[in-house]
């Protein structure tokens, strides 16, 4: 019926293609679908809160520099208005939907719908592996609402956004034009009569795309002469519909969405002074890591996430060799690793010629044979490997039986099954 010619845009030029996959959150685009944002103070100009419009106009060259920052939004029920998207540092929107100038996930599925290559915003659950939602069932309240998950945006951004958990955040209802609602000719209306005359009204059948490059940009409409057709809602920045009797097109949280206008950069390398010798744990969530591991070794498992292991060696990029009890030594991104400390502040000095008081030994300890964590060679054994050194007391039991990379797996005590409260690095000279 229409071409689709949608083209991403942003404040002030018109950006290369180099230029937009550079960007890390493209975060405005005509056609987008938008509900009032973060710094909204316009009253009820879009209805109420959950109202859906569309961005018809970016404010960028050949305009005021009034509106240099500002977008223009057709509401669903026919008005228009200019609003801040970055004009001294306010944000009047919130993107709702950005499928429409055809932002995809390739070989992505929604494992609650089963949709291949997930159109829009896409939802990744940080507790599950490898768990993806659409915007559909993520504001349908499909999984764990319990579980936290990441927000990105588009294919190629660098930037994944960790969101709150959904039971703890406030859900609004989207309204407009959706499947079910009633509708009439609007402002961008080219149709004729197809319609049967002006103010006549047609039943929105059902949402859909216009062509591969974009995403839900056109309502199919039956109208009461028996004509069916799809007509513009974002296609080109166009909307030839308005609303006179909205449904609910679903449910979005608030605070989860991505503002309008607002191109976030990530978060700076953190300082990551790591020593060889240090104890170190992987600090974020699997999914996390697998996007941090991208050109640091890659992530092929998540066997070594909750374990403890040594710092052995710092490459020359700058990434962490860390290696476990078991041998294997794994490559690290920085930013995915924190510091164990083994409680340092209760550890031991070695003071020369002040004898230790260490409640380990015990009497049935064989400090002749090393069997069963006695003394080798002058050291204390390890009862749980039997290899390398017990030099790690356990509070509040004060058994010294384990080494730290055993003590960094045992929640009890292996003598006496006491809960273990922290670990003492405990010298012994």
């Amino acid at each position: 019926m229409f071409r689709n010619s949608i083209k991403r845009l942003t404040f002030g030029k018109k950006k290369a293609k180099s230029d937009v996959e550079a960007d890390v959150n493209l975060g405005f685009g005509l056609g987008y679908r938008v509900v009032r944002g973060p710094d909204w103070k316009w009253c009820d100009q879009d209805m109420h809160e959950g109202y859906v419009g569309t961005v018809v106009e970016i404010g960028g060259q050949g305009l005021s520099k009034t509106h240099r920052n500002y977008v223009r939004v057709r509401w669903d029920g026919g008005s228009r208005h200019w609003y801040r998207a970055g004009h001294g540092g306010k944000y009047d929107l919130l993107v709702f939907d950005n499928a429409q100038d055809g932002t995809q996930h390739p070989k992505v599925m929604c494992d609650e719908c089963k949709t291949e290559g997930i159109r829009g915003v896409r939802w990744k659950c940080g507790s599950c592996y490898n768990y993806d939602l659409c915007s559909a069932c993520y504001g349908g309240d499909k999984h764990d609402l319990s579980h936290p998950f990441l927000r990105i945006d588009n294919p190629w951004s660098k930037l994944h956004h960790k969101v709150p958990c959904r039971m703890e955040s406030q859900k609004v209802q989207a309204m407009g034009i959706f499947t079910g609602s009633a509708v009439r000719r609007g402002a961008d209306w080219r149709w004729g009569e197809q319609d049967g005359g002006d103010g006549e009204e047609g039943r929105v059948h059902a949402i859909l795309s216009s062509g591969t490059d974009s995403g839900r940009d056109t309502a199919h409409v039956v109208w009461p002469n028996g004509e069916a057709h799809e007509y513009r809602v974002g296609t080109e920045g166009r909307v030839d519909l308005k609303c006179v009797r909205s449904t609910s097109g679903g449910g979005y949280y608030r605070c989860h969405m991505p503002v309008f206008g607002k191109i976030e950069e990530p978060a700076k390398r953190k300082n990551c002074n790591f020593k060889i010798g240090e104890f170190v744990k992987i600090d974020v969530d699997i999914n996390t890591l697998k996007i941090l591991q991208h050109g640091h070794g890659g992530c092929d498992s998540d066997t070594y996430t909750r374990k403890v292991g040594r710092v052995c060696a710092i490459d020359k990029d700058g990434d962490i060799i860390v290696q476990y009890a078991d041998g294997v030594q794994k490559t690290y991104n920085p930013q995915g690793l924190g510091q164990v400390w083994l409680n340092a502040q209760h550890v031991i000095p070695t003071v020369p010629n002040t004898p230790t008081e260490v409640k380990g030994l015990s009497e049935d300890v064989d400090t002749s044979t090393g069997s069963n964590g006695g003394l080798v060679n002058g050291t204390l054994q390890c009862k749980v490997c039997l290899s390398r050194e017990a030099c790690v007391t356990f509070v509040p039991c004060g058994h010294l039986v384990c080494c730290p990379e055993c003590s960094a797996e045992v929640d009890h005590c292996p003598v006496c099954r006491t809960n273990i409260e922290h670990w003492i690095r405990t010298f012994i000279s």
